[in-house]
């Protein structure tokens, strides 16, 4: 199970749907404010989901792009 905006999404409307068959007013209310709260909670996993950095590279993932070689002593090479 994936904590992303759709799961979020999903439990706001599951929420909503048995408040609808809820007959006691305040239980109803009860049950609204929380999907409203799923719903907060999904825009927020939204915005991470949007604006997160990607991950930074790792130097051994820079050895690829640059053909970086190393010599027989250890040391590295840059390939012209």
């Amino acid at each position: 199970m994936e904590l992303d905006s759709t799961y979020w999404r999903e439990r706001a409307a599951e929420m909503r749907k048995i408040a609808g068959q809820t007959k006691d007013p305040q239980s109803k209310g009860t049950m609204l404010g929380i999907a409203h709260d799923y719903d907060l909670l999904a825009c927020q996993f939204e915005y991470r989901e949007r604006w997160t950095d990607p991950p930074p590279l790792k130097w051994s993932d820079l050895r690829y792009v640059f053909d970086i070689k190393e010599d027989c002593n250890g040391k590295e090479a840059i390939q012209a």
